[in-house]
């Protein structure tokens, strides 16, 4: 059956009991972790590990395969996975209203926030799935890890849709999100054009020749030296 697992980080926790529950699965159905992605079609070993690691949260597809895979009723852990990811939405910061989103970091917490309510698809899932999908375009799991953690602005329209799709946004509220990216963007530009102002303008003090007033050869007392006859 291979080495044994690490123990769980949290075992009393949603997220650990989930990993447990998933643990005795495949301890009862006497598979491996290769045998059971050999199975458990589109879901590779490292991301069925993980899955049962108690560190991260699988999405709920994974939860679905892993359990079908060990022919084990998905129900309840499914019922944990609902607990995992309502434990963790309270200590996500609280996403703006898609209408209020005003610049990158609203639109930032809003895409975080939505990353966690589709329950944390690792980024590798995430490319594979934009590589899947019809009629999106793919997002590599390094530029989707930036984009969702908050570290990088989605480069265009198109590639926010592709998140969009894959995190489960109805199509109809793409326009929503969408119309809150132009108006981070216009923000985004202007912030960019401001600071560049500024540095021009500093840049034209520092190299500025300085005018030095005239040579003033009278004394304090306002008399001019007295000169040699």
């Amino acid at each position: 059956m291979g080495r044994p697992e690490q123990p769980l980080p949290y075992p009393d926790r949603p997220l650990g009991r989930l990993a447990q529950g998933l643990r005795n699965a495949r301890v009862r159905a006497g598979l491996t972790y290769n045998q059971l992605a050999s199975r458990a079609v589109g879901f590779s070993e490292s991301t069925l590990k993980r899955a049962a690691s108690g560190k991260t949260l699988p999405t709920r597809e994974a939860v679905t395969a892993y359990a079908y895979t060990c022919d084990t009723e998905p129900g309840p852990l499914l019922d944990l996975w609902e607990e995992a990811v309502e434990e963790r939405r309270p200590a996500d910061p609280v996403a703006p209203r898609i209408t209020k989103i005003r610049d990158t970091a609203a639109l930032g917490a809003a895409l975080h926030s939505l990353h966690v309510k589709a329950g944390n698809p690792s980024c590798r899932e995430i490319d594979k799935r934009t590589r899947s999908s019809p009629g999106i375009i793919r997002v590599p799991r390094t530029t989707a890890h930036q984009i969702l953690y908050r570290q990088r602005f989605p480069s265009s329209r198109t590639q926010l849709k592709a998140l969009l799709t894959v995190l489960g946004v109805p199509a109809t509220e793409h326009s929503s999100w969408l119309q809150a990216w132009s108006r981070a963007n216009q923000r985004r530009r202007s912030d960019r054009h401001a600071a560049r102002t500024r540095k021009a303008e500093l840049q034209r003090r520092i190299t500025r020749p300085r005018l030095h007033p005239p040579f003033d050869n009278t004394s304090s007392s306002g008399t001019a030296p007295p000169t040699a006859s």
